[in-house]
């Protein structure tokens, strides 16, 4: 009977050995292979017939050997297309979701619960991603439903870009007080003190990035006075538990200042302790190049195209100390670009075919809009005669 133990215990042994070391051992993490006729780099290399090896979430090599594709490895074949790394877009609000009411604004529109604006904003997460903007620095929401998106993104439960959040941005009281009528929460902070507690309070929300409105100038507002003094700003740095974090600071100050005395504006923002400075809209290139020469720590330049602030390259930007390049708008005016000249070509020959070259396939309409998805929930849930 002891003999009869021993076996069952040390069977048992090896059980539970075999059991703890199956689940030690990682599960093998999918690789796909992505075929592309060009591929861009963003590093000044196009590429011809490039072939990007994806593993898991992370992209493990690009090449132009058929042979380094792993065996076992799922190839998708889109050699008919232009491959680029993902977009980044720095500012948006993805949570806003609104009915888009002519001639109300926008700000004034925002009245569903934030469970029902998360839900509802989800759309223009999907949508952003499926446009190829994969990352996004998002600048402020309500109720920090950012910070909802985002952890929603993460854990698989919501598609859309990997988002870097602020929750409220800190702002001073600017709403008066009315019977009846709960006063601002949230970022509202006037004075030292209270910038200190605001800071803390997004952070522990779990905030990724802390924005200041140090001057006024948003929605209908198009003025641009001083919010928040050098004490105040220099408090928000001060409260950050680590470096990891970030602080950019912009000023809008060349709208209704000179230029010598916004760069005055920016260098206190630097002895506070910012970052990285944006000095929003400069009108020549002599203004472009002064600024990095004039502050000591990167710079973030915002680009229209046809707008005020002229045009560089970004190696030319990158060689004046401009660290972040924003392109405003330049999705929108190549979409609008596109349209115009599908539409000239069409006028002009009286047919348009997917060989033109100027319309995406009927099958990436038809993938973009789901229309797979939608024709098997009508399999599934139609009424069957």
């Amino acid at each position: 009977m002891k003999t009869v133990r021993i076996i069952l215990a040390v069977l048992l042994v090896a059980l539970c050995s075999d059991g703890i070391l199956a689940q030690d051992k990682p599960a093998a993490k999918p690789v796909k292979a992505v075929r592309f006729g060009k591929l861009w780099d963003a590093k000044g290399k196009l590429w011809t017939n490039a072939i990007v090896i994806v593993e898991g979430e992370r992209i493990r090599a690009v090449t132009t050997d058929a042979l380094a594709i792993p065996a076992g490895a799922e190839t998708i074949d889109l050699s008919r297309y232009t491959g680029l790394p993902g977009l980044i877009d720095v500012h948006t609000h993805l949570t806003i979701y609104t009915d888009e009411i002519p001639g109300e604004p926008m700000l004034k529109q925002l009245n569903n619960p934030p469970a029902m604006e998360v839900f509802l904003a989800r759309k223009g997460a999907m949508r952003t991603l499926e446009a190829g903007v994969t990352t996004v620095r998002d600048l402020g929401a309500d109720q920090y439903m950012d910070i909802a998106m985002r952890d929603l993104i993460n854990r698989g439960e919501m598609i859309g870009p990997r988002m870097f959040v602020v929750g409220y941005g800190l702002n001073i009281t600017n709403t008066p007080y009315k019977p009846g009528v709960n006063p601002p929460a949230g970022g509202i902070a006037d004075g030292v003190p209270e910038i200190l507690r605001a800071v803390r309070q997004q952070i522990a929300a779990g905030a990724d990035l802390i924005k200041m409105y140090a001057s006024t100038g948003t929605d209908d507002d198009v003025t641009g006075f001083q919010t928040y003094n050098y004490e105040e700003i220099k408090a928000a740095v001060d409260a950050r538990l680590n470096n990891n974090m970030v602080i950019i600071a912009r000023s809008d100050a060349l709208a209704v200042e000179s230029f010598d005395a916004t760069i005055e504006r920016a260098q206190l923002y630097i002895e506070a302790g910012a970052d990285v400075t944006f000095v929003e809209a400069p009108k020549s290139a002599d203004e472009i190049r002064a600024i990095p020469q004039r502050l000591a720590v990167p710079q973030v330049v915002n680009v229209v195209v046809g707008g005020k602030t002229p045009v560089f390259g970004q190696e030319e930007l990158a060689t004046m100390r401009y660290g972040l390049v924003l392109y405003a708008n330049v999705a929108l005016q190549g979409a609008i670009a596109g349209m115009q000249a599908a539409l000239k070509h069409l006028k002009a020959t009286g047919r348009m075919d997917e060989a033109s070259g100027m319309v995406a396939t009927f099958a990436e309409r038809q993938r973009l809009v789901k229309k797979p998805l939608f024709d098997e929930l009508d399999r599934k849930y139609a009424e069957r005669k």
